[in-house]
């Protein structure tokens, strides 16, 4: 790999930072969402390990059998980064989650942004939530419990049952309801649908923008929300510390209670 943002990448896997790999175009798009990690092998040569979080099997086999490019995204605190890879190989680690070989890219874009970053919700965090579709008079008309990727004070992104996408449009409203650990308090953020695409045939990843408000009345909700990001920041910022620790040793879902 010759680019001058290779660091880019290699900071990202030392993090293991969130990613998406992408493939196909518009409506034909599906994704698979992953976690760059901090494992070696001999095939380190050529490329790196992601771990699979949410991904359809059929369609990663697929990927492997074709060896054709795909799309790679990961978030830092001021950029969007994107790559081409091709997934090369699979296997198993510990019996538990799946592991995909990724080939070295040849070169990586960087885009700065300007929207507010997000930060990703790992699985060991026990965050509840759904969402719900809203009629123009307030009457919920759908809902579902969902698994929050990544969230930000002007967005989220979601993972839905598949069956859940036949009541949204790109006029529905969301409503958003969030309770984190150890909390009796359930908050609520009432959204706008940005993109969806498909992860599997059970599960969507759906990409919602809050609504802003000045309502005094929502100034609870802001404050919880602000704290959450402020929370995983630490537990994701723990994470990476006792991951490079461990690295360097081994050298010489929850239901909203409502």
């Amino acid at each position: 790999m010759s680019d001058d943002n290779s660091d880019v990448l290699a900071k990202a896997l030392e993090h293991q930072s969130p990613a998406v790999i992408s493939t196909g175009e518009g409506k034909d798009r599906r994704d698979v969402l992953v976690q760059f990690t901090t494992s070696r092998s001999d095939s380190s040569t050529v490329g790196f390990w992601a771990r699979v979080h949410h991904g359809d099997a059929k369609l990663i086999d697929k990927l492997i059998k074709s060896a054709g490019d795909v799309g790679v995204s990961f978030n830092t605190s001021g950029a969007k980064i994107n790559f081409k890879s091709t997934v090369l190989k699979k296997r198993r680690r510990h019996l538990i989650y799946k592991l995909l070989l990724l080939r070295w890219p040849e070169k990586i874009s960087v885009v700065e942004q300007r929207q507010k970053p997000r930060v990703w919700v790992p699985d060991r965090f026990r965050l509840a939530a759904k969402i719900q579709t809203l009629s123009p008079t307030g009457e919920v008309l759908s809902e579902a419990p969902v698994r929050l990727w990544d969230i930000g004070l002007e967005g989220a992104s979601l993972i839905c049952p598949q069956q859940f996408s036949l009541s949204l449009s790109s006029e529905a409203t969301i409503r958003i309801s969030i309770q984190t650990p150890d909390s009796p308090k359930i908050h609520s953020y009432l959204a706008s649908q940005r993109h969806l695409t498909r992860l599997s045939n059970q599960k969507l990843r759906l990409g919602v923008q809050f609504t802003p408000t000045s309502d005094p009345s929502t100034a609870p909700a802001q404050r919880a929300l602000k704290a959450l990001i402020n929370e995983l920041d630490q537990v994701c910022g723990a994470h990476t510390m006792m991951g490079e620790l461990r690295h360097k040793s081994l050298r010489p879902g929850a239901q909203l209670r409502m």
